[in-house]
């Protein structure tokens, strides 16, 4: 898989970058072994040195609140701060990166002590990054690059997501069997780069791609909704990716009600614990996600942002790496996979 240069310079950044280079990489399928320590062990014994965060401020900046990634994301955030005494605030974009902006200006007004976010459009919030680090004020540019540098770059490799569940279906599928796939939407980097990733995987592995369902919403409903006319279009459906753990939940009911279930191989990703549970009881057959699951790395950028409020340090003492490896998780793995405290 390729790497972006904004994605090889972090790299080099947390190799090469000394105490900016905090961080855990991996690479795609184990290539690439651990060779940083995690964040929770951070250098100085942070922890014991830092001044209380009672009164401190946090806010987030969903990019799409709906979202069951991204509401895990706020349940975990708002748990964490008002543990530590710390007032917590989400503010919502909805996919539109001209809110992004308003949101950001909202924030820094508001003079949150840390604000975090990965925008859409990460030029466009460049300035008020800037502005609120100039500020005095933490963000944490999480999941995405900036120009202004991100603080904290957390490679979900969603590229991966499709094109290992396009893996996973064709070691359990015979050649040339009959798969399905489809995302929420063409606009966010999980809808293009999932549907990317799974098309490729489609040709890689030899599968037939006969058809792909965009804009399903990334819901149950909506993906019950399309799963009827699809099973019905195509009677011989093998294997089946629908981008999202609530989205496969949706195409899973409408083939269970179909009478057609146990016909097919179906594939979630992101790996939120209903994701997690489905594979567990059998309603999913495997989910793609980060190895570990969604939850402790979203808590590790929480904890970042706290240690960086203790030290007294702004949004630019720090920088850090964290590309985690992608899996996907299936009924003989799924136990040891769930380790969030949501």
């Amino acid at each position: 898989m390729g790497m972006t240069a904004s994605a090889a310079m972090l790299l080099y950044q947390a190799y090469e970058g000394g105490p900016k280079g905090l961080g855990s990489v991996y690479a795609q399928e184990t290539e690439l072994v651990k060779r940083l320590w995690p964040l929770e062990e951070m250098a100085l014994e942070t922890w014991e040195m830092w001044h209380l965060l009672d009164g401190k401020s946090f806010v987030n900046l969903s990019r799409f609140a709906s979202n069951p990634y991204h509401q895990n994301q706020d349940i975990i955030w708002k748990e964490e701060c008002e543990q530590a005494g710390m007032t917590y605030a989400m503010l919502d974009s909805a996919i539109d990166p001209a809110k992004e902006v308003e949101n950001m200006d909202l924030a820094i007004s508001r003079k949150f002590d840390v604000i975090m976010g990965g925008p859409l459009d990460p030029a466009g919030a460049s300035p008020g990054i800037k502005r609120a680090r100039q500020a005095g004020q933490i963000v944490m540019n999480f999941d995405t690059d900036s120009i202004q540098r991100p603080t904290m770059a957390h490679g979900r490799i969603l590229w991966s997501d499709g094109w290992l569940a396009a893996k996973w279906l064709s070691e359990k599928l015979p050649a040339g069997a009959k798969v399905v796939g489809g995302v929420g939407e063409q606009v966010s980097n999980a809808g293009i780069d999932r549907k990317a990733g799974f098309l490729k995987g489609v040709s890689d592995f030899g599968l037939e791609l006969v058809y792909f369902e965009d804009n399903n919403g990334w819901t149950d409903e909506s993906s019950y909704i399309v799963g009827g006319p699809l099973l019905q279009n195509y009677p011989d459906i093998q294997g089946v990716f629908f981008g999202n753990d609530s989205a496969s939940l949706g195409f899973s009911k409408a083939a269970l009600d179909a009478g057609r279930r146990e016909e097919m191989l179906i594939v979630g990703a992101d790996g939120l614990r209903e994701g997690q549970e489905a594979i567990a009881d059998g309603r999913l057959d495997a989910g793609a996600m980060m190895f570990w699951g969604q939850g402790p790395e979203t808590v590790q950028a929480w904890e970042y942002a706290v240690s960086m409020l203790r030290a007294g340090l702004n949004g630019d003492a720090m920088e850090s790496a964290h590309i985690i490896e992608s899996i996907v998780a299936d009924k003989d793995t799924i136990a040891a996979q769930w380790q969030s405290p949501v």
